[in-house]
């Protein structure tokens, strides 16, 4: 989501990262009057944080304000009688003899000034100079729809270039902290009691490659001095929220730092080797000095000249973000640092971020990071998730829970699935039952946090979230009301009580407030009906009157934008004394047309996998590693299957989310967006008879073909289930109508063994893999890997197909074995168990290297191999590809067709 936490309106206020003189650099900004707007990089910048700069040409003959205008973060809020302070910079590229002003506002959309002032801007100024201004607003418009506006006499400034930057307009901030936080976001937190505030995440902390990562030196110090950074949700992070703000935050509100360093992993998949990973060890030293450390370090005086000589408090410190992504390297990885950490700071304890003792890590972490997305019901059957942990001394921390979905077949499906868009009274009413287990296991359950935490209401990439906002407003969810009640209601003493019943429908916990004697019951009913609850006291002196705060109403009901007020805590006075009786409104809904769930507790047991609709077979192309010719040989197989008999019907499904490259290899890169059913399925596109669906379908044409898709987790298992469920593979013609769908779906998987092919696994049934490899040590070795990986999630392998296995000259039809002898490859085969019928059928193919190959993919006609017989039978390397995956494919079609696993 892109948000402005920062009370910052202006969106695009410093150019980071973007591409001079695209139309993309000028997001957000339009210009006004006739102006000609550019963004550049200056060849004297502002910075070396911040080369680029807004090249504003003023024509000749134009009259009135000629300039530019920001529209913030989809729209800026104005309010009557609030001062805005801002600045920004400028420089003249020439000397002129220009001296005038300029005239800085605040307008409508309809164009009206709701406020303004006007700063002197002089031709002479060659070098970067900041001009600092205030705007009173007299006015409050009707909407959020405004714009901040720069303009110069346009008579006046005739002919005149000026190059702007590093533009900041805050109206007042959170207890006024300079570069501080929005206001009414920060005070609808404050309101929650926060005990921590855990930071910079989440996958915000990881970065998509290792340069992208956070790093705590470039969010301090200067705005002027922080570069910004590719976010991992998709846009770009200005950093203006940095590691000093995040500290100051954190005392502002009482909270305690939960700190995360980073581990050695970025998103794209690369860890750092244990032998290299010294200079990121001592970035996370320094980061952790920056909080800790004495100003006899040179963090802690950078700290101290930032205005806070004095230490903040930290206790916990956390070691990456959901390395069970890459949990064989986390292994070393946390080894490495940990101990490293230990001797540099021995007070601190360290939270692991892999699941919990998978893998055994060393030294033994005695706090664990455990997340968990799942529906209302799930939340309620899992109250005692922690009873049954042992008390072995090691503590927990639920950084990130939250009922997202009430389809527990789609978690992370659409909105038609299932999925919430705004916390409903049913998913709060299963997160409070789920909190009432928490507070009871609080002897091993130290810290929990609802995520995410904040979401734009028309530009997020997560639904639902804690508190949705816009650029005026900010919207208390369910969940919100829920978190407030618990976090409000903090007790310092937990009070046994009977426990509720596992298999019950109400739920409770009882704390205790010594400093006030107050006692504090929490009840979550999560059943259709109310639950008459009776209370029996004991201590000698109980008050006969209490108070009660509940949350009800209709279970799909949410807090939105039109109606922000739905749903609220309602509090009354009740009856109380030793012994009272209490009705608990009725909490999670039970329909016809979907009932609730029988779900395991605890996650106990596999997943139950599902058919792919419309599709009989599914078969896996898989390898090791990338850059082996894998989605040459999807595509290839695709046809050959087809080929090989007539009348059957083969589609080809592209799962790799990061590089997509189907829509190329099958001519189908510029055909345009897939179409939907009535029902809302994607419907693949076609050549040669071949439906295919690809991510690249689905990416903007702008950014297709050069953006990196920076998503893993759970954006990843999200964009892979819509892929293998949300598609219609029935073909479709005038004549006959809609099919029966397809015989055989080949699965292009990306290269590896990540979070597509673990979501697979989980959801998927698939009939067999098949493996390619190039002949090297060092791909077979991967290959090796991902035979072992299929194993393991009992998917049979059929076999490997060696590609560019060899040469074949074209003057003596001798073949040579470029890329290393196939003997290797032999061995695998043999060595892996793939011969189980004593023969060699295992080794699925040896495909020579042929250069027309690879000319015919880029030009997306590979089906000419299989369907243009002249071509083929005029090129003799092209008839052996043809012959080899002719093969390949009737070895497949019998291992189908076989009812023994192969």
């Amino acid at each position: 989501m892109v948000v402005s936490t920062v009370n910052v309106i202006l969106q695009n206020r410093a150019f980071q990262l973007v591409t001079p003189g695209s139309s993309a650099a000028l997001s957000s900004w339009s210009a006004i009057n006739g102006a000609t707007i550019s963004v550049v990089r200056d060849t004297t910048p502002i910075s070396n944080a911040l080369p680029n700069a807004l090249h504003v040409v003023i024509p000749s003959g134009r009259t009135g304000g000629v300039g530019f205008a920001n529209a913030g973060y989809s729209g800026i809020s104005v309010t009557s009688g609030t001062t805005y302070t801002g600045s920004f910079f400028y420089r003249f590229p020439t000397s002129s003899s220009f001296r005038g002003s300029a005239t800085v506002s605040l307008q409508s959309s309809t164009g009206s000034t709701l406020g303004s002032t006007t700063v002197t801007i002089s031709g002479a100024q060659t070098s970067w100079a900041q001009v600092n201004f205030s705007v009173r607003a007299g006015s409050t418009p009707g909407n959020i729809n405004n714009r901040f506006v720069v303009t110069l006499d346009g008579a006046a400034a005739s002919g005149q270039t000026v190059n702007f930057g590093m533009f900041s307009l805050f109206p007042p901030t959170f207890r006024n902290r300079a570069n501080g936080m929005r206001n009414d976001i920060a005070s609808a937190l404050a309101e929650l009691g926060p005990g921590f505030w855990r930071f910079p995440g989440g996958n915000n902390l990881e970065g998509q490659t290792v340069a992208q990562r956070w790093q705590w030196n470039a969010t301090v110090g200067p705005l002027t001095s922080r570069p910004g950074r590719q976010g991992d949700w998709g846009y770009i992070n200005t950093d203006g929220l940095g590691l000093f703000e995040y500290l100051l935050w954190c005392e502002d509100l009482g909270m305690e730092p939960i700190m995360a360093v980073w581990s050695g992993f970025a998103l794209g998949g690369t860890s750092i080797a244990q032998g290299q990973l010294g200079p990121y060890i001592q970035q996370a030293i320094d980061q952790i000095n920056f909080v800790i450390g004495g100003t006899n370090t040179a963090p802690g005086q950078l700290r101290a000249s930032l205005g806070h000589p004095n230490p903040f408090k930290l206790n916990f410190v956390e070691i990456g973000n959901e390395d069970n992504f890459a949990a064989n390297t986390y292994t070393f990885r946390w080894t490495t640092i940990v101990n490293s950490l230990k001797a540099a700071f021995p007070q601190l304890h360290f939270i692991a971020t892999t699941l919990v003792n998978n893998p055994v890590l060393n030294p033994k972490p005695t706090e664990y990071d455990v997340h968990v997305y799942q529906t209302p019901t799930w939340f309620a059957q899992n109250v005692f998730f922690y009873d049954d942990f042992a008390r072995d001394g090691t503590k927990y921390f639920e950084g990130e829970y939250a009922a997202i979905s009430t389809n527990p077949n789609d978690i992370f499906g659409s909105p038609s699935d299932g999925r919430l868009v705004f916390p409903t009274v049913q998913s709060a009413v299963g997160e409070a039952a789920f909190m009432t287990g928490l507070e009871r296991n609080s002897d091993i359950v130290f810290a929990a946090s609802f995520a995410p935490l904040l979401g734009h209401v028309t530009n997020n990439q997560w639904t639902p979230n804690l508190l949705a906002f816009d650029a005026g407003a900010v919207y208390r969810s369910t969940s919100f009301y829920v978190q407030r009640l618990f976090g409000q209601n903090r007790g310092d003493q937990y009070i046994p009580s009977t426990l509720p019943s596992r298999t019950g429908t109400a739920f409770w916990s009882v704390v205790r407030k010594t400093s006030s004697g107050q006692l504090v019951i929490k009840i979550s009913n999560t059943a259709t009906s109310a639950a008459r609850l009776t209370f029996n006291l004991a201590f000698n002196n109980v008050a006969t009157t209490g108070t009660a705060t509940v949350i009800t109403g209709n279970p799909t009901s949410s807090n939105t934008p039109t109606s922000p007020n739905l749903i609220t805590p309602q509090t009354s006075s009740i009856t109380t004394g030793k012994s009272f009786t209490y009705n608990a409104p009725a909490g999670l809904p039970r329909s016809s047309d979907r009932p609730a769930p029988s779900i395991p507790r605890r996650n106990v047991g596999p997943i139950q996998k599902r058919k792919i609709p419309h599709v009989k077979h599914v078969v896996a192309v898989a390898s090791g590693k990338g850059g082996v010719g894998k989605s040459t040989v999807s595509v290839n197989l695709a046809y050959a299957l087809a080929t090989s008999r007539p009348r059957s019907k083969i589609g080809i499904l592209d799962l790799d989310v990061f590089g997509p490259s189907i829509p190329k290899l099958m001519g189908l890169e510029n055909i345009g967006e897939p179409d939907l059913t009535q029902s809302g399925a994607l419907i693949p596109l076609t050549n040669n008879g071949i439906p295919t669906m690809s991510m690249g379908y689905l990416l903007p044409k702008s950014s297709a073909n050069d953006a990196p898709v920076v998503w893993r987790g759970l954006m990843v298992q999200k964009a892979v289930q819509q892929l293998l469920f949300d598609v219609d593979w029935r073909r479709r013609t005038s004549q006959t109508g809609e099919d029966d769908g397809l015989d055989v779906l080949v699965l292009d998987m990306p290269p590896g063994t990540g979070d597509v092919q673990l979501t697979l696994s989980q959801l998927v049934k698939v009939d067999g893999a098949v493996i390619v490899s190039t002949p090297q040590d060092v791909a077979l070795l991967d290959a090796r890997k991902g035979v072992h990986m299929f194993r393991k999630v009992d998917v049979p392998v059929f076999g490997l197909v060696v590609n560019s296995a060899y040469f074949r000259c074209p003057s003596c039809a001798d073949k040579h074995e470029v890329f290393g002898s196939l003997d290797s490859a032999r061995r695998a085969v043999d060595e892996l168990g793939l011969n189980s019928d004593g023969t060699t059928s295992g080794l699925l193919g040896e495909l020579p290297m042929v250069s027309e190959v690879s000319s015919l993919g880029d030009k997306g006609n590979l089906g000419d191999i299989f369907l243009g017989q002249r071509l083929v039978d005029s090129k003799p390397g092209l008839k052996e590809i043809r012959d080899v995956m002719t093969g390949l494919a009737n070895t497949v079609w019998q291992k189908l067709e076989s009812s023994v696993a192969p």
